[in-house]
């Protein structure tokens, strides 16, 4: 096997295994009750975590103000994504199970960004990377039309659709009986 298949399994099949494990972490921090500032506050650690076990395992330390930028990036538009999957699991009470597919469907944006900001066009037979893109869209849409619809209509916020009284509107879903300001 070449290094580029090599490159290709490396890049491709173990982040998704992590990135998949990433999505149940979220699911179950969430579920125990935490709040969406501690969350990233703790995913940020682990990420700080992992940068201190890179420097133990890579010894290459090469870096320019333009690389920094650009990994800062990374990390952050990273965080606001997983910001707004925990918002959507806590405030929402959405599935994982269907967030998870059309979060899939970024690998588009990267795909339509990469052929153009880098011209990656000229690297890779299009009209496959066209189906396969075609595919992806697909599944995403057969995955998350899987749901049953009762419970999709739930996911309105409790606001909407609970009568006075209702202890979701009464307190937050972490049982605080708080009533806002005042």
């Amino acid at each position: 096997m070449n290094s580029n298949y090599t490159g290709i399994l490396l890049g491709g099949l173990l982040p998704a295994v992590l990135y998949g494990i990433c999505g149940i972490c979220t699911k179950a921090s969430n579920r125990q009750g935490i709040s969406l500032n501690h969350f990233i506050l703790f995913a940020g650690a682990g990420v700080i975590f992992v940068a201190f076990l890179s420097f133990a395992i890579f010894k290459e330390k090469s870096m320019s103000p333009r690389s920094a930028i650009q990994a800062f990036l990374v990390g952050a538009t990273w965080a606001g994504g997983l910001a707004i999957v925990a918002m959507a699991l806590t405030k929402y009470d959405a599935p994982i199970s269907l967030i998870a597919p059309l979060n899939a469907t970024a690998c588009l944006i990267t795909i339509l960004l990469a052929l153009w900001m880098f011209s990656e066009w000229k690297d890779v037979h299009v009209a496959r990377l066209l189906i396969g893109a075609i595919l992806i869209v697909t599944g995403g849409m057969l995955v998350s039309a899987s749901s049953n619809t009762t419970r999709v209509q739930q996911l309105n916020p409790p606001a909407i659709n609970s009568a006075p009284g209702d202890p979701l509107i009464a307190g937050d879903s972490y049982g605080s009986t708080s009533q806002g300001p005042g």
